[in-house]
């Protein structure tokens, strides 16, 4: 069980949905109970690549970038790809001009929009030569207006759970309907060697679907599981034994909210460390979370980064990469530009060209990836500190400790300089210095950080 130390001052606490600051001693947090051993490890140190195929290339097509797509996103120093469907997107009703591609027309089809199976075949093979995995969302809960379900097996639809016109409810109470199902996700695994599945809406599904699902599908091979509960998650209601018996982590849709608000009202890091204990208390301290600024999959879809988070976009993406229980996840286009906007329902495709976010991925992914420190796993600590001085609620500060691996991190989440001090506690000697940045000062006058700054220390 991950050991927490709260060394913050005037820490909120979040009860009833409402922020109080009171002073706290030193604690040690008591987590849910929660299994040590993921089913499939890989997950506690993966960083993940969103990917959009019908918005990578000018014409909707994978084509040349079936080779290309994967070795840039190899080449940033991502584990996994999660692809956005690509099976056919409904006609019928559908909104916008290319419709929403979570409402398919058939389980079992790649889309002729993309180019067909060949393609899709040659980006997977190139994905995995690499050694990245390949994880396909699915949506379980409804399909589209035009579904060959809807046309020829009527007893398969809810039908009086019709909440919009483009798509028809699923009928989980029909046992025909629960393996036609399963056996749509299985054709994926075995005709495209898929590595797992994130499952959209899940919590709109039976959990007995899931654990039935899981137990059936792994023993055609050992798959991750992904769950997105964004309705659960919003009303408070996310049932955290979905991840003992049915799902490996969760999408984290809250962390989103949450950065969004902080940067727009400008919360301080009394909020942020509030926050962080809110989250320990619903999801545990060993259950891995995707957190993202932006994401395609997300109910509002994708949004520019500057929309959301205005010039505050930064530091909070560092918080994604390092957060306790944090698996980032970058979205197609957001290396590129952070005021690019992508709708999902319209015509939209990413110019490629400018890197220099490119390469601050590559060097937060493979940073992140050298030290466990950052991982989830049983046993590490974490150990937000107690600033003092002129300002200090301007800065998060924490350390993260797995062994003798240890990660300092340092936000200014203000859009003023910070001035602080760190009492009683000595700064690692000659540290490695994530794109060289260093605290400006020294421990008896304090230090500053510029606005929006971070500092991230390693030492071993």
């Amino acid at each position: 069980m991950k050991r927490i130390l709260y060394f913050l001052f005037l820490t909120p606490l979040f009860l009833n949905h409402t922020c109080k600051k009171e002073k706290l001693a030193i604690t040690e947090a008591t987590q849910p109970a929660r299994p040590e051993k993921l089913r499939q490890e890989w997950l506690r140190s993966a960083n993940f690549y969103e990917m959009n195929l019908r918005q990578m290339g000018a014409d909707g097509k994978i084509g040349g970038g079936a080779s290309f797509y994967p070795l840039r996103t190899f080449d940033m120093g991502f584990d996994a790809i999660i692809l956005l469907p690509v099976q056919p997107t409904g006609k019928l009703n559908r909104t916008g001009t290319l419709g929403n591609p979570y409402l398919v027309s058939d389980y079992d089809t790649v889309s002729l929009e993309l180019g067909g199976s060949k393609p899709l075949e040659q980006l997977i093979r190139v994905s995995k030569s690499l050694g990245m995995k390949v994880i396909l969302d699915w949506n379980a809960a409804e399909v589209a207006a035009d579904h060959e379900w809807v046309k020829n097996q009527s007893s398969f639809l809810l039908t009086a759970d019709n909440p919009i016109p483009e798509s028809r409810r699923l009928n989980y109470a029909n046992p025909s309907m629960r393996k036609a199902m399963t056996e749509a996700m299985r054709w994926w695994v075995t005709r495209f060697d898929i590595d797992g599945f994130r499952c959209i809406g899940a919590d709109r599904v039976p959990l007995d679907f899931w654990e039935e699902n899981r137990r059936s599908l792994d023993q055609t091979k050992p798959l991750a599981w992904i769950a997105d509960m964004a309705a659960a998650e919003s009303a408070n209601t996310l049932n955290i034994s979905w991840f003992v018996t049915a799902f490996d982590l969760s999408v984290q849709h809250s962390f989103n909210q949450f950065s969004r608000e902080a940067a727009g009202l400008k919360k301080d890091a009394y909020d942020m460390a509030g926050w962080m204990r809110g989250n320990d208390s619903v999801f545990g301290s060993t259950l891995p979370l995707l957190r993202y600024q932006s994401s395609h999959g997300a109910p509002r879809g994708y949004e520019s980064l500057e929309k959301q988070y205005g010039e505050r976009w930064e530091p909070y993406m560092v918080l994604a990469y390092t957060l306790p229980g944090s698996l980032p996840m970058v979205a197609s286009g957001q290396e590129v530009n952070p005021a690019l906007a992508l709708p999902r329902e319209e015509p939209a495709h990413i110019i490629w060209g400018d890197t220099t976010w490119q390469f601050w991925y590559r060097t937060m992914n493979r940073f992140r990836k050298a030290h466990p420190a950052l991982w989830n796993q049983p046993g590490d600590s974490l150990t937000i500190f107690k600033l003092e001085g002129k300002n200090p609620a301007r800065v998060l500060a924490f350390r993260r400790q797995r062994d003798l691996d240890a990660v300092w991190v340092f936000v200014n989440l203000s859009d003023e300089v910070a001035y602080f001090k760190i009492p009683n506690v000595s700064l690692p000697q000659n540290p490695v210095m994530l794109f060289q940045n260093r605290l400006i000062g020294e421990p008896l006058n304090g230090y500053l950080l510029p606005p929006r700054g971070y500092v991230i220390y390693a030492e071993r």
